[in-house]
C-alpha cells in the first residue's frame, strides 16, 4: 500500500509540471574510451614482436600456433592479428597452412 501511495504522489507531481526525484544513476568515469584505447595499444604492441620472429624464423617462417606459444598470447589472438593487420604488411607472406614467413 505504501508503494501504490508513493506512486501515486509520484504521478500527481508530474501532472502538476514538477520534477521527481529519481535515485542518481552512477554513470562510469570514461571506463569504455580506457577499454578501447587498452585494447588499440595491445594490438600495436604486437607489430614488432610478431615481425621479429618471423625474421629469426627465416624462410620456413612459423606457424601461427607457433608464435602464440612464443608470445604467450591466445591462437585465436594471433590469427585476427594475421588476418586484419598481418594482411596489409607486404612483407609477410602465407606459405602454408596458417603458416607465415618474412620476405624483405
Amino acid at each position: 500500500m505504501q508503494q501504490v501511495a508513493q506512486v501515486e504522489r509520484q504521478l500527481t507531481a508530474l501532472e502538476g509540471g514538477q520534477s521527481v526525484p529519481v535515485a542518481a544513476a552512477k554513470a562510469p568515469a570514461l571506463k569504455a574510451a580506457k577499454l578501447a584505447a587498452g585494447k588499440a595499444g595491445q594490438r600495436r604492441k604486437m607489430k614488432p614482436e610478431v615481425i621479429a620472429l618471423l625474421k629469426s624464423a627465416g624462410t620456413v617462417g612459423l606457424t601461427v600456433t607457433e608464435i602464440a606459444q612464443r608470445m604467450g598470447l591466445d591462437v585465436n589472438r594471433v590469427f585476427t592479428w594475421f588476418y586484419a593487420t598481418g594482411s596489409k604488411n607486404k612483407a609477410i607472406k602465407k606459405v602454408g597452412n596458417a603458416q607465415y614467413r618474412w620476405v624483405a
